[in-house]
C-alpha cells in the first residue's frame, strides 16, 4: 500500500482510537497504536495500511477526537469527521515482463496482463500502478520506460501483491535526457 502522510503545526504523539479510512466497499480500522501501520514522528503521522487500496476509488479518512494528543498529551480535536479528508487511488495496469518493446497483447488486466512492460507504462498516467505478474523463468531485458508521474503522485512499478517474485530495475542518468522519474 501507498504511505499516506498527516501533517500537524505542532509536534504530536498517539491518543487512543483509530484512524479510519473508508470508501463505499473498503473500510480500514487501523488502531493509532498499531505500530504496523502507523509511525508519529514530531508533527507527523505515517500511516501504511498492510494491503493496497482499491483502483480508481475515492476514500475518506477519519480520526476522532482523542486519537492523536499534543506533546503534552492534551487529546486533540476530530479531523474528518464533519469535514471528511479524502483522496483518490490511481488505475491498477498489469504487466508481464515477457517481451522488450510496444507489444500491445493482453488488456492490462490481472487475468490478461500487457505482454511488456514498456507498453504498460505508456498506459500509465500519475498516481497509477503498474504491478509486474509473476515470472517463472529469469527474465534480463531493457525497457524503455514512458511514464511519468509527479513528486506527490508517482506511477508505482512492483511485483503484484502476494508474489515472491524479486525484480531489480536499473536506470540510466536522466536528467542529462530532459526526462523525469519519481
Amino acid at each position: 500500500a501507498t504511505a499516506i502522510t498527516l501533517k500537524y503545526s505542532a509536534d504530536i504523539r498517539a491518543g487512543s482510537g483509530n484512524i479510519v479510512i473508508s470508501n463505499a466497499t473498503d473500510t480500514r480500522t487501523i488502531s493509532i497504536t498499531d505500530a504496523s501501520q502507523v509511525a508519529i514522528n514530531g508533527n507527523t503521522i505515517t500511516i501504511n495500511p498492510l494491503a493496497d487500496f482499491n483502483a480508481n476509488s475515492s476514500y475518506s479518512i477519519a480520526i476522532g477526537s482523542g486519537v492523536v494528543a499534543d506533546a503534552a498529551g492534551n487529546a486533540l480535536a476530530a479531523i474528518g469527521t464533519s469535514s471528511p479528508l479524502q483522496f483518490t487511488t490511481g488505475n491498477v495496469i498489469y504487466a508481464a515482463p515477457l517481451s522488450a518493446g510496444s507489444n500491445t497483447s493482453g488488456s492490462g488486466t490481472s487475468a490478461s496482463p500487457y505482454q511488456s512492460i514498456e507498453y504498460a507504462s505508456t498506459r500509465a498516467v500519475a498516481g497509477d500502478t503498474i504491478y509486474v505478474v509473476n515470472q517463472t523463468t529469469a527474465v534480463s531485458r531493457s525497457y524503455d520506460l514512458k511514464a511519468q508521474g509527479t513528486a506527490t503522485s508517482p506511477i508505482v512499478i512492483k511485483p503484484v501483491p502476494g508474489s515472491s517474485a524479486k525484480y531489480t530495475l536499473s536506470y540510466r542518468d536522466w536528467e542529462t535526457e530532459r526526462k523525469s522519474v519519481v
